[in-house]
C-alpha cells in the first residue's frame, strides 16, 4: 500500500495546483482549504514546506511530493472513477410533509 502522502501528492500534481514563484520556490494550493497556499522548496538533498504536517514531522509531506511529481513531469494517469462508480441515487422531496415534520 502506498503512503497516503505520496498518493495525495500525485492527486495535487494531477490537478495542476502547483506553480513556481519568481524566486524559485513553489506554491502549492491546499487540497481542502480554499485560498490557502503552501510555500515549498525542493532541492536534491533537502526539502521544506510551510504546511503544519511538515512542521510537526519534518518528513516529506504531500505538497513536497506534489512538487516532485510536477517538476519531474511524472503526471499520473487520469483515472475517471466516476465512470466506474454507480450513480448516486436521488430521491424526490415532499416539501409539505417535510415542513410539517419540522413543526
Amino acid at each position: 500500500m502506498e503512503d497516503p502522502r505520496i498518493s495525495q501528492g500525485r492527486e495535487i500534481a494531477a490537478s495542476r495546483k502547483v506553480r513556481q514563484a519568481s524566486d524559485g520556490h513553489w506554491l502549492v494550493l491546499s487540497q481542502f482549504r480554499p485560498k490557502i497556499k503552501y510555500s515549498v522548496n525542493v532541492q536534491d538533498d533537502w526539502s521544506f514546506c510551510s504546511c503544519p504536517d511538515y512542521a510537526n514531522w519534518e518528513l516529506p509531506c504531500k505538497h513536497i511530493y506534489a512538487v516532485r511529481f510536477f517538476r519531474n513531469g511524472q503526471q499520473p494517469e487520469q483515472h475517471h472513477e466516476e465512470s466506474n462508480a454507480m450513480p448516486r441515487p436521488t430521491y424526490p422531496q415532499v416539501w409539505p410533509a417535510y415542513n410539517a415534520a419540522q413543526v
